[in-house]
């Protein structure tokens, strides 16, 4: 079985935790597991396996894995975990109905009787990104990078103020976060206001939206999702080239002649090389903006706003730009608000499996137990 391990420390010791969990993150690509020692009710990372989703024949068979590796390795054996998906997840956090490119449902007690673990329970995977937010240091660049507002204003934020999370990937994922009380951390509240309708704010986008419709087949209002997300991206990119706004290049011709899932990777790896992957981007960028606005004042998000997925991450130059801010804070009557709204952008890649961790530890009132 072929997968990719992570180690994160330099001296690993079992005595230096309580006991031990494991995490998962699955997607329709990847499968990652990792195996975190617990101090203080909170995980620390140990290793982690990562897999190829569509080369698996079921989830057990990777747990398994990254269980023997966990007991001949290190001498550790887990009981407890949680495995965030990237599905709706049955109310009884059992079940997760089949990815695109996978063989295969996550059920909970499959999980159970065909591996060695004795309590698990599934959450969404975003609601994994939400729980994993409390373990980030925003002082430190590979965990957050700060995005200033407008004269390098840095505004706190109110302490425990309700949090929103927004994260742009294969598709647009929103989550609401809670301060509890009795956890002293943020739970998350799940959303799919990724499928509410674009803010149409002039011509430009009036005529993109109706082109993205007719490209899509789409009958409804066009929704965020469809120009603030990885297809997102492609969407735009044809409508910029079905306007001719910008020359054909080698870049171009090699994005015409690519499968439809390669094509937001090669626009946003081409960003600063061809001037119609860079108004792409520059066009992306103003949309997230703008749906991150209406998402904090829906919720009042005085807590901060926390931007996750690899595009953000990988372009945090362009959410840093005068651009992106300008179109965040304006807003008739309620601009004062969003200016005193924190802004962060996710760099650490590990957030669902640290966020996995935390609930496999702190939420077991879920589990399913053998």
């Amino acid at each position: 079985m072929e997968y990719r391990e992570e180690t994160y420390f330099e001296k690993f010791s079992s005595k230096d935790y309580d006991y031990f969990v494991l995490g998962a993150d699955i997607g329709g690509t990847n499968t990652n597991i990792a195996i975190c020692g617990v101090k203080k009710n909170k995980p620390v990372l140990i290793f982690s396996h990562h897999f190829s989703t569509p080369q698996l024949n079921n989830l057990s068979e990777a747990i398994n894995e990254t269980l023997k590796t966990a007991k001949e390795r290190y001498g550790v054996e887990i009981e407890k975990s949680c495995i965030a998906a990237a599905g709706p997840v049955s109310s009884d956090h059992k079940k997760v109905r089949i990815f695109v490119k996978a063989k295969w449902d996550i059920d909970a007690n499959d999980i159970l009787k065909g591996t060695l673990l004795k309590s698990t329970f599934l959450i969404n995977d975003f609601d994994a990104i939400g729980l994993g937010i409390n373990l980030l240091d925003k002082n430190n660049e590979k965990d957050l990078i700060i995005i200033p507002h407008p004269n390098n204003y840095h505004p706190k934020g109110a302490e425990k103020g309700v949090i929103g999370v927004i994260g742009a990937g294969t598709g647009l994922g929103k989550n609401i976060l809670i301060y509890n009380e009795h956890l002293d951390a943020y739970v998350p509240s799940p959303s799919e206001g990724g499928h509410a309708d674009f803010p149409i704010s002039d011509y430009f986008e009036f005529v993109m939206a109706q082109y993205i419709k007719n490209l899509r087949g789409i009958k409804e209002n066009l929704n965020c999702e469809q120009v603030c997300s990885g297809p997102g991206l492609t969407n735009i990119y044809r409508y910029l080239r079905e306007l001719k706004r910008f020359p054909d290049t080698e870049i171009t011709k090699q994005i015409g002649k690519a499968p439809e899932e390669q094509i937001p990777t090669l626009i946003s790896d081409n960003e600063q090389k061809d001037e119609t992957c860079k108004e792409v981007m520059k066009i992306f960028v103003r949309n997230y903006a703008k749906i991150a606005k209406n998402f904090c004042m829906d919720i009042m998000a005085v807590g901060g706003l926390y931007i996750a997925g690899g595009i953000a991450a990988k372009h945090a130059h362009l959410f840093r730009n005068k651009e992106f801010m300008e179109n965040f804070e304006s807003l008739y009557e309620m601009s004062k608000i969003l200016k005193e709204i924190p802004v962060y952008v996710i760099t650490n890649y590990n957030v669902s499996l640290l966020g996995s961790s935390f609930a496999a530890i702190n939420l077991d009132k879920y589990a399913i137990k053998k």
